[in-house]
This record gives structure tokens, C-alpha cells and sequence, in this order.
């Protein structure tokens, strides 16, 4: 007998069905008292006991293993990386798996999983402490197409699929759709539902969700009757579904095993199959390190993966990425290419009314308008004016006034009925008329005239400038300041100097102060006056 620890009930209820084609036993030990009846009343046949960590390492699980009514062959570990994943904080009982060895020393122990990473491979080691080698194999996924796109919204990204959906029913391609949170599943599977309701095709799946509804969904999408899953890392490993055409991870996953388990649920038959990565660029600022750079990866996005997986070398195949080349697998409807960027709009003018300081009167003709609406509504009698519109949607309206011009912006306001709606943007038009607002008539008609008169009337005048000036200033300058001003100044200035100033010293002055008495006084002083109030000569001057 082979004791399988196995973390999921998904996984351990797809792993017994497909048991059973041996032909021997395989039971689930989910419970204690499950341990305590199988214990007392065991099956011969049974060759496969499967069981959850928490019961394995419970006081009941430690004694049925010491204690195992068929001899106990072999105890395997399935799904190993959950070990360093989950067993610090999530479920801590992984952590304590290692702690059986004591009470089954000559039991070997074996630990199986496909995304064991060089530090998971270390950390399963020592938990489980184990001494043997390490057997890998070929982690390359040759019909998985891998695909990475930017996404936009739930409702844009997944837009092919719902129409897809709605055309084809039950004719759609399988798909698995993985997100982060419960929450988002929700939203998601209420969007994809909405385009067949009623119809069973879409079905959510996540750890909330009873027993029985996880194995109604497993088993519907096994059976075909469900066509889309969504759901979160509970629905992962493990599950073998060989028609499953596209995968799709919506949004960055936590870890790149956790990204290689979800794809490998697609690609279990001989054909091509589709695994989708679609994030937003704002989220991969929010990841560890190894997905960062993953999903930030410019190379070929399938070396990348399994260079991380610890596989160094592959070879380069024709169907590998979207980096690679533009591959377009079957399952490419799910996700819309990313839309292009709008066209760049003009603003539209913005439209003023005029400061008339009648809210008063607005909000008085409102009122009317409101009593008016109510005596033509007799249900209403009961309730009074205020069931057609509150006095505080008509607030609003007197307060917003202003920025309402249309009857789209008066439906803006919360609680206008809508046969009240022209009515009272005709109170507003009449108490608060529009402004005429003429600056977008300049803004069209200036820049023209500047652009097409100005610049060829600058270009054919400079030139002629630069040819006429400078002959000009060589030729006429030059020659005039050199023959005239020389000569004058040399000729004329010196002998005037020194033919009259002295003669006039000698001859003048002498008879005016010897003979001042022959003169009559007056005279004298009003002459002479300004000459000896300087005590100076003309000569002087």
C-alpha cells in the first residue's frame, strides 16, 4: 500500500476516478473518523490511501501510519513545492511532514512535483530529509503556445469570448481562466454569464464554495457541459483534462511555479493548445523579483520560463511565443488585441452663463414646476411634492446651474425625473442666459494671417539690405572726412589767434583807465560795467 499526501481535494477526486481503470482500490482519508473506520474495517484491494497533510499529521494519522493494517510500502509526497510555498503560514502542516519519518523509520519517502526550482528542490530536502537523488525531466511543454498581452479591462479583454459564447453555446472550446482574489472570480464569471444565463456553460470555482459544488463544476467540465471555468489556485494542480484548449492568467501570478502549474493544465492532448498571460504595466511593479522579470522579458518568454525552472538549454522551436513571431493558436478569440489609442479630440468650447443672481427665482420656478408634476399625478398624494423630486436635487440644480446646457447635463443630476427635464433647462436658459463667447473666433483666424504674411515679407526684404548698405559706407565716408577736415582746422584757426587777440590788449585797454574822468559817470558804469565786474579784457574771452 502507498500512503499519497496530496494538498487538494480537486486533486485527490480526478486521481481516484482515473484509478479505478486498474482495477484496485484507491479511498480518500479525509477525516478522522474516516482514519478510524478504514483503520477498523480495511479494504484488501486498497493499494492507493490518499490524505491531506493536517490528517497526516494529526495524533489519529500519526498512529494508523505506525500502525497500517495492509503493509505500508511507500509514502509520496505530491505536489512537494507546497512545501516552502504554504508551509510557513498557510498551511503549516506541510511544514510537519518531515516529523512522520520518526514514526516510520523503514518506510521510504518520495517527493514528486513538476516546478522544482533550485531552492525548492533544497527546501523539500531538508523538510523531508531526504538522502537520494534527485531525478529530473524534460520540463518543456512543446504544444503549449505561450502568449503574453497587455490587458485593459475585464470586459474589453474578454470581449471575443463572450460573443464566442453567445454564437457557439455548447460548441465553445474549453477554457480555464486563473485570478488572483475570490472577488475578481465573481466579477468575471457574472460578466461571461450574463451572455448565457441560465445555460450552465460558465462556472466559477474557488475555496469557498462547498464539497459538493467543486466536484459538480470538475465534473461538468470533464463531461462537457461546462465550458468556461473560472477560477482561483484552488482549481491548479494536478487536474488532467485533455481537452482543454486555452489557459488563461489574468493578472501577474505570485510565483513562476505557480504560473508553470497553471498553464500545464492545457496542452494534455497531442494538439497545439494556448496558455494566456495578460497583466496591466501598473501591475508588475507589485511582484517578486523572478515574475518581474518574466513578465518584463524581451527575449523568448519559453526559455525564460524554464531557465527559471532550473532547465538551462532548449531548443528553439517554430509555434514557441509571442515574442518569438506572431503566432495565432486556436484559442487566440479569447483575448482582444489591445484597442488603439483614441484619436486626439479638440476641446469643446466651453460655455459660460451670465451672473444674474436669480437662484431664488430659479429655484421658486422649480418648485412650481414640481407642484405642477404633482397635482397631475394623484398616486403620489399620499407621499407628498417631494416623491416627484427632493429639495435636494433642486439644491443641486440651482447650485449647478451654471455648467447645465443640455438636457443630458440636467440627467446628470441625480433625481430629475425625466418629462421634467426640458422644462426646467428652460427656467435656466431664462434666468441665466449664455454668454457669447467670441476667443475661439481669434484663436482660428489669427495664427493664419501670421504664418502665411509674415515670413516671405522678412525673406525677400533682408537681402536687399545686405547688398546696399555696405557699398555705401565704403565709398562716400571715407573720402569726405579725410580732404575736408584736415585742411580746415590747420589753416584758419592758428593765424587768427595770433592776429588779433594781442593788438586788441594793447590798443583798447590803456585809454579806458587813464581817461575814465573826461566821461560822464553814468556812462562809465553802465559801458564798462561788465568788464570790471570780471576784471577781464575781450581779449580774455
Amino acid at each position: 500500500m502507498v500512503v499519497v499526501i496530496s494538498p487538494l481535494q480537486a486533486l485527490v477526486a480526478d486521481q481516484i476516478r482515473r484509478y479505478k481503470v486498474t482495477g484496485y482500490t484507491a479511498v480518500h482519508l479525509g477525516s478522522i473518523d474516516a482514519i478510524t473506520a478504514f483503520a477498523a474495517n480495511p479494504d484488501p484491494t486498497t493499494r492507493l490511501v490518499f490524505m491531506a497533510p493536517e490528517e497526516a499529521t494529526s495524533t489519529a494519522g500519526r498512529r494508523f501510519l505506525a500502525n497500517t493494517p495492509i503493509k505500508l510500502g511507500l509514502v509520496a509526497v505530491d505536489e512537494a513545492h507546497c512545501i516552502p510555498e504554504w508551509g510557513s503560514d498557510f498551511r503549516t502542516a506541510f511544514s510537519r511532514i518531515g516529523t512522520l519519518r520518526a514514526a516510520i523509520r523503514d518506510v521510504p519517502f518520495m517527493a514528486l512535483t513538476a516546478t522544482a526550482t533550485e531552492a525548492v528542490r533544497t527546501a523539500v530536502t531538508e523538510c523531508l530529509h531526504l538522502t537520494g537523488a534527485v531525478v529530473m525531466g524534460n520540463l518543456n511543454r512543446n504544444n503549449i503556445v505561450i502568449v503574453r498581452k497587455k490587458g485593459a479591462g475585464m470586459e474589453s479583454d474578454f470581449k471575443p469570448l463572450i460573443e464566442d459564447l453567445r454564437t457557439s453555446r455548447e460548441n465553445t472550446k474549453k477554457h480555464l481562466i486563473y485570478l488572483s482574489t475570490k472577488q475578481k472570480c465573481q466579477t468575471l464569471w457574472r460578466l461571461l454569464d450574463d451572455a448565457v444565463p441560465g445555460s450552465g456553460l460558465v462556472e466559477v470555482f474557488h475555496a469557498d464554495l462547498s464539497a459538493g459544488k467543486r466536484k459538480r463544476v470538475l465534473e461538468g467540465l470533464q463531461a462537457g457541459d461546462v465550458r468556461v471555468v473560472i477560477a482561483s489556485i484552488a482549481f491548479g494542480m494536478g487536474i488532467d483534462i485533455p481537452d482543454v484548449s486555452c489557459v488563461v492568467t489574468y493578472g501577474p501570478p505570485t510565483s513562476i511555479s505557480q504560473l508553470y502549474q497553471q498553464m500545464g493544465r492545457a496542452g494534455r492532448s497531442a494538439q497545439v493548445e494556448a496558455a494566456f498571460i495578460a497583466y496591466k504595466t501598473s501591475q508588475t511593479d507589485k511582484v517578486e523579483p523572478e515574475v518581474q522579470s518574466f513578465m518584463t522579458e524581451e527575449g523568448c518568454l519559453r526559455k525564460a520560463l524554464l531557465q527559471h525552472l532550473g532547465q538551462r538549454f532548449i531548443a528553439q522551436q517554430d509555434k514557441c511565443c509571442s515574442n518569438c513571431g506572431d503566432v495565432e493558436p486556436d484559442a487566440s478569440c479569447l483575448l482582444s488585441k489591445p484597442p488603439p489609442p483614441p484619436p486626439k479630440v479638440r476641446k469643446k468650447q466651453r460655455r459660460h452663463r451670465e451672473k444674474t443672481g436669480n437662484g431664488e427665482q430659479l429655484k421658486e420656478r422649480i418648485l412650481q414646476l414640481r407642484d405642477r408634476e404633482f397635482q397631475h399625478q394623484p398616486r403620489l398624494c399620499f407621499f407628498g411634492p417631494q416623491a416627484v423630486m427632493t429639495d435636494d436635487t433642486i439644491d443641486k440644480l440651482v447650485k449647478w446651474c451654471h455648467r447645465l446646457h443640455t438636457d443630458e447635463d440636467v440627467r446628470t443630476v441625480k433625481g430629475v425625473p425625466g418629462n421634467m427635464v426640458q422644462n426646467i433647462l428652460a427656467a435656466i436658459d431664462d434666468l441665466f442666459p449664455e454668454k457669447r463667447n467670441t476667443q475661439p473666433r481669434r484663436r482660428q483666424t489669427n495664427p493664419p494671417q501670421r504664418r502665411q504674411t509674415n515670413p516671405p515679407q522678412r525673406r525677400q526684404t533682408n537681402p536687399q539690405r545686405r547688398q546696399t548698405n555696405p557699398p555705401q559706407r565704403q565709398q562716400t565716408n571715407p573720402p569726405q572726412r579725410q580732404q575736408t577736415n584736415p585742411p580746415q582746422r590747420q589753416q584758419t584757426n592758428p593765424p587768427q589767434r595770433q592776429q588779433t587777440n594781442p593788438p586788441q590788449r594793447q590798443q583798447t585797454n590803456p585809454p579806458l583807465r587813464r581817461s575814465p574822468n573826461t566821461e560822464p559817470p553814468g556812462r562809465l558804469q553802465q559801458g564798462d560795467g561788465k568788464r570790471h565786474l570780471f576784471g577781464m579784457g575781450d581779449g580774455d574771452l
